[in-house]
């Protein structure tokens, strides 16, 4: 099951070079103004669509469904450090948007994700860079499937998009070639600035990324959690669960009627694990977030040392959330709860995955 789902499916051009200071300046200039043009085409394009989608979107009625009876949650904290130039002018227009942001702490670059999981909504964006914070490979992945805004997807897309145009500083030229494609259902592009993939997979999911031209990732290791899927078997035999080896690289473990407990891991290339993800399915009773808290822990507890046991205190201190993800400890850790009080639907996942680096693949993810 794919982290994040629910469980029915789931280059900045080069620094200037010094010259006499008025060619500087006029240069300088010239090029401040080619770039905010860029960002107002975006823009004035993003205001048309917006325009268009009001004029599209019925207005709600009295005979509007009623939402479904939720609990109050809180949101995942943000936890991300200070940033240089281009990531933090980045950053700072996703926060405004409501995106919570977190580091996985490379030493060779800077690489960030600023996210938003609710129960109807996943926006992922991340980023990274050299350590200057310019903008090098950005991800834009947003998902509403389900969520009563749906028809509002495209926008919301769009504006993250010109969110990165603006941060990247792309001309006027690049970003009309960028609004052009965003009409497609599935574009591979290039700018002056880099190379870019679109995909819109339906109305309301959408993902792509940049790459700007000249950039090289140096080799990055995918932080793991310690431990062996042999670890992993004997934590979940001794409480109760039936377990499988479907290959080499991977367990799976039942426990309880219906399987409502459910605990996977994966192996790190070349040792550790890669992933550890528990799901609980507790039906009418409304303890799936206690219960696959307490399955994690367990297993988090047996793997040991400092990146575990911060895995475990995020995912005890955001018991709370309506769904979250964030790096953490260098791992990307993913808490997605269905909470249906009208429908007597209860289900949390938990998930700690190594980000998609050469040395990870992570049971296919990557």
């Amino acid at each position: 099951m794919s982290p994040g789902r629910h469980p029915s499916g789931r280059p900045l051009p080069p620094p200037r070079r010094d010259g006499l200071v008025a060619l500087i300046v006029l240069s300088s200039l010239a090029l401040v103004a080619v770039a905010a043009c860029g960002i107002v085409v975006f823009r004035n394009v993003l205001d048309s669509t917006r325009d268009r989608e009001a004029s599209d979107t019925p207005t709600p009625g009295a005979t509007s469904t009623p939402e479904p009876s939720k609990k109050s949650y809180r949101e995942v904290p943000d936890t991300g450090g200070p940033a240089r130039g281009q990531a933090e002018a980045f950053s700072t227009l996703l926060r405004a948007r409501g995106l919570a942001c977190s580091d996985e702490n490379l030493a060779k670059v800077f690489s960030r994700g600023c996210y938003r999981k609710d129960f109807d909504h996943q926006v992922r964006v991340e980023f990274l860079g050299p350590v200057d914070g310019t903008l090098s490979e950005v991800t834009i992945d947003l998902d509403y499937i389900g969520a009563d805004d749906q028809a509002t997807a495209h926008r919301a897309f769009d504006e993250l998009v010109g969110d990165f145009a603006e941060a990247a500083e792309l001309t006027a030229a690049d970003a009309a070639v960028v609004r052009a494609e965003l009409a497609a259902e599935k574009a591979k592009f290039d700018t002056d600035w880099g190379s870019a993939e679109l995909h819109r997979f339906t109305d309301s999911t959408s993902k792509i990324r940049f790459e700007r031209s000249g950039w090289q990732s140096p080799d990055l290791v995918a932080a793991t959690l310690p431990g062996d899927l042999d670890l992993v078997e004997s934590v979940a035999v001794q409480r109760g669960y039936r377990c499988d080896r479907g290959s080499e690289y991977q367990i799976t473990c039942k426990q309880g009627a219906d399987d409502g407990l459910t605990i996977v891991a994966s192996r790190a290339i070349p040792r550790g694990l890669g992933r550890l993800y528990v799901g609980a399915n507790t039906g009418q009773d409304d303890k799936a977030m206690e219960a696959a808290l307490a399955e994690t822990g367990a297993v988090l507890d047996a793997l040991g040392g400092p990146r575990a046991a911060a895995a475990k205190d995020w995912l005890t201190q955001n018991r709370a959330v309506a769904g979250g993800m964030a790096y953490v400890g260098g791992l990307h850790a993913y808490l997605d709860v269905i909470d249906d009080d009208q429908l007597r639907l209860y289900y949390v996942q938990l998930d700690l995955l190594s980000p998609c680096r050469y040395n990870s693949a992570n049971g296919g993810f990557c």
